[in-house]
């Protein structure tokens, strides 16, 4: 009985450790964009000369890692000839927004 109350004792001192709480993210030096479509047609994106996706109209879809820093940003509409050309601050564990409009 006593041999029970000490390995009783032991597991449960055993399972109170701190458990690792870092979030993936931090770890892993990456974060996210969440691009949405708010035009009439679709939209073809890619990232770093990269195709990713094709966003419907009113759609909205996100890349969550993508490592943190600077990455080219292009998306065009090919129905309408549309492009969007430029940048994405991409910070570690953010997941931030990015709009395409008329």
């Amino acid at each position: 009985m006593r041999t029970y109350i000490m390995l009783s004792l032991a597991l449960t001192l055993l399972s109170c450790q701190k458990q690792d709480t870092a979030l993936p993210c931090d770890t892993g030096n990456f974060g996210g964009y969440c691009f949405e479509n708010t035009t009439l047609a679709q939209i073809e994106v890619y990232v770093n000369g990269r195709f990713q996706f094709t966003l419907g109209a009113g759609d909205r879809q996100c890349l969550t890692e993508l490592s943190a820093g600077y990455h080219k940003l292009r998306a065009c509409q090919p129905a309408t000839g549309k492009e969007w050309v430029g940048s994405l601050e991409v910070i570690q564990c953010r997941l931030q927004d990015r709009v395409f409009e008329r």
